[in-house]
């Protein structure tokens, strides 16, 4: 009798009769949620499975694999070398599957799926929810899943499939082919105080009068922060007192409407008390941070179309349509 013909597949040899590819793209997703709890009764719990059905789907994909995937810890299970290659193709795999399926949808005039982006807060707080209520006004089918961080987090975020585009400042456009960079806006990021803050009465609003200032401002990953800590050192100036420290640009904001702190905030998020007279912008013009926000995504990855539906929204809402 014959040998099953078999077929050679992301690294891994597959029994062609045994094979379901409908079969197959489940298990690889349960899979991949194994691989996020690292453990089988978190993981089948957040499935819905029960741990039997889980360990089931892990011995097929096992047994085709021909290698194991999971070895157990103290804690739980952990990914074998033959487990993180299958993870690491696995999630290409099921990219790829996705965005043909949301590409035969658009092209029948239904757009749909999920696009995972990544954004720092000042996108996240101010553009973010305006091209999200446009965009499910219009698709109700369309989720998006958003993760707020800095660019540290978001590149590795996005190098490791975990997001399809991440919208972020940088100085300039990435030189690293890796990349695609969409310059979606210009923005500026100064000092900020309230209408009635006391150092407004100094007779020179220059960077000594910031001495011995306290802030509200973002924590030390944030770009912001690392650049106004520089332009201090050239001042020869300690670095800000931070009295409050927090991600969220909305709360900084507030704070500083409320108290005798200062904040360094993008212009975006400003904008409405600084027209209303309630905050006081470019008192200090020496310390205003110009940058550019872009979009980036890897430029190997195909874009879905669902994901190029969120790009034109947020071009929309940035042009002020």
């Amino acid at each position: 009798m014959r040998p099953h013909p078999r077929v050679q597949y992301i690294g891994f040899s597959f029994d062609y009769f045994q094979l379901s590819w409908v079969m197959l793209a489940r298990d690889l997703r349960y899979f991949l949620v194994l691989v996020d709890h690292r453990h089988v009764g978190r993981a089948a719990d957040a499935l819905g499975l029960s741990q039997p059905a889980l360990s089931k789907c892990l011995g097929r994909l096992e047994e085709m694999a021909e290698a194991q995937l999971f070895e157990r810890s103290r804690h739980g299970i952990i990914l074998t070398p033959s487990g993180r290659i299958l993870a690491d193709r696995a999630r290409a795999i099921l990219r790829d599957i996705d965005a043909a399926l949301e590409e035969v949808q658009s092209f029948q005039g239904s757009i749909n799926g999920t696009v995972r982006v990544g954004a720092i807060p000042t996108i996240c707080e101010q553009f973010l929810p305006q091209a999200i209520r446009g965009i499910v006004a219009d698709h109700r089918d369309l989720r998006i899943s958003v993760s707020s961080n800095w660019n540290e987090s978001l590149f590795a975020m996005l190098d490791a499939g975990e997001t399809d585009l991440i919208v972020t400042g940088l100085k300039a456009p990435l030189s690293n082919a890796r990349y695609v960079c969409r310059p979606l806006l210009h923005d500026e990021v100064g000092i900020v105080c309230r209408a009635a803050h006391p150092i407004l009465s100094s007779r020179v609003l220059d960077a000594k009068a910031l001495a011995g200032q306290s802030w509200a401002m973002a924590g030390g990953m944030a770009p912001g922060r690392q650049w106004l800590e520089e332009r201090f050192a050239e001042h020869r100036l300690a670095r800000p007192a931070i009295a409050v420290e927090t991600d969220s640009l909305v709360l900084a904001r507030e704070v500083v409407l409320r108290s005798d702190l200062l904040g360094f905030l993008p212009l975006q998020i400003a904008r409405t008390d600084i027209d209303a007279g309630r905050l006081i912008w470019k008192a200090f013009p020496v310390f205003t941070w110009r940058r550019t926000i872009y979009i980036v995504y890897p430029s190997s990855r195909r874009i879905s179309a669902a994901t190029q539906f969120l790009i034109k929204w947020l071009e929309r809402v940035s042009a002020g349509d």
